[in-house]
């Protein structure tokens, strides 16, 4: 799948799955304000949904989405879309989570709260090394 012909190319796509609905709109607006074009999603079911539709470089997604899993996500986003890169977030973090998060094909593992400058700033890094 192509990106739509009037999207610039030096703006990442981004994918946020977040299931707190208040974070999930602080982070996107964030992220809008640093120019990112963001699609926002609440969980597992409604990601898959859009990874099929649309070309993302860089997920981002929380690992629990209520019942569901982030891990998920990053599954679903390395067979669906492979040169897009996936981080992690979790409020749960322990070494154990990263390495399986990391071993499954996730660029990065980011524990929260997470600072929005930081945020940003992975996923251009994240983004630079798609390119």
């Amino acid at each position: 799948m192509n990106r739509p012909p009037d999207k610039p190319l030096s703006l990442p796509g981004v994918l946020l799955v977040e299931d707190d609905e208040a974070l999930r709109i602080t982070q996107t607006l964030y992220l809008e304000q640093e120019g990112l074009e963001v699609t926002a999603v609440t969980d597992h079911t409604q990601a898959h949904q859009v990874l099929t539709r649309k070309r993302f470089d860089v997920v981002v997604t929380d690992l629990r989405l209520g019942r569901e899993s982030g891990m998920d996500v990053l599954r679903d986003t390395r067979r669906l879309q492979p040169q897009a890169r996936v981080l992690v977030i979790t409020g749960y973090g322990s070494v154990d989570t990263a390495v399986t998060a990391m071993k499954q094909g996730a660029y990065d593992y980011l524990t929260k709260p997470v600072d929005p400058e930081q945020l940003v700033y992975t996923i251009k890094k994240a983004w630079e090394h798609q390119r």
